[in-house]
């Protein structure tokens, strides 16, 4: 072997084992391949928030939107009376079929039927004109629409059979007011209205001939949570004796208010049609009524 021939053997020979020669692309122990991207949780479906503060602890969507509750539909009953066929065009139902939940949500309180989500038994909507700087525009739009608040004790339904008191004749189906859970509350004509010096009086206790066992006065919560232009001043309460104990009862503009006891699901209005002798004596109430009876 001549003198060439062992300089070219001792230079591949090199090339073996110096680490990374010839590859054009040295590897060094200071500079190891980044690790590969790691995906960002997406965010939960539905979440709470407390803005703005004017309207409570309230639902929204994933992207922040506000989420609204419409009047017309029955709480429980897995049916919408705006589905997406026949919805104005501002409203859009939701639509998630397995949410994941923020926190202070419960999972098991949504539920979902033909293409709409649920929460606490009420199908779920968004508001299309909701923008950054307007929020919850949706709220009380028509007296029907609502944002979604876990928490109503004091709520709206409608029902095309009823005009309730404060309504003109012809506007049957207006809103009216039921409890968080979509029961219907009335007013007894034959009460006195309370004023500012004066109380109410409730001329229908549980004792009273013709009132048992059908009426029950209803006891006021003790905080109220109902539509942002329902006024705490309009909301007062009154003592009364139920079963040998006092209650405090749930006045409304100076009227107290009650349930019929044959109503015993959300949206049924049965004490809007007791017969009376003369003329009707119990009314639902309309969610704009001024407090004077028609």
């Amino acid at each position: 072997m001549n003198m060439q021939e062992t300089r070219r053997l001792l230079t591949f020979a090199l090339m073996l084992v110096v680490p990374g020669c010839g590859d054009g692309n040295p590897a060094t122990p200071d500079s190891p391949p980044p690790p590969p991207p790691i995906d960002a949780a997406a965010p939960p479906a539905f979440t709470l928030t407390t803005t703005p503060a004017n309207l409570g602890e309230r639902l929204v969507d994933s992207t922040g939107r506000s989420l609204y509750f419409f009047a017309n539909d029955v709480a429980g009953t897995n049916a919408s009376a705006c589905p997406a066929t026949l919805c104005p065009a501002p409203w859009i139902p939701v639509d998630v079929p397995s949410p994941t939940v923020g926190t202070g949500l419960t999972a098991s309180d949504f539920g979902h039927f033909g293409s709409q989500s649920t929460w606490k038994g009420r199908p779920l909507y968004r508001f299309a004109n909701d923008t950054a700087a307007t929020p919850t525009a949706g709220e009380n739009v028509a007296t029907k629409w609502f944002v979604a608040r876990g928490t109503y004790n004091l709520f709206v339904g409608a029902n095309a059979a009823v005009t309730p008191q404060g309504t003109p004749a012809a506007a049957a189906g207006a809103p009216f007011f039921t409890n968080g859970a979509g029961r219907t509350v009335y007013l007894f004509k034959n009460d006195t209205r309370g004023t500012t010096t004066t109380p109410p009086v409730n001329t229908c206790t549980p004792n009273t001939t013709g009132c048992a066992p059908f009426w029950t006065p209803w006891t006021k919560p003790a905080t109220v949570i109902g539509p942002s232009t329902v006024l705490p001043t309009d909301i007062t309460m009154l003592a009364v004796t139920v079963g040998g104990a006092t209650v405090q009862q749930f006045v409304y503009k100076g009227w107290p208010l009650y349930f019929f006891n044959t109503d015993t699901l959300p949206g049924q209005v049965a004490g809007a049609s007791i017969p009376s002798a003369t003329a009707p004596l119990w009314f639902t109430i309309n969610i704009t009524w001024n407090g004077t009876l028609n």
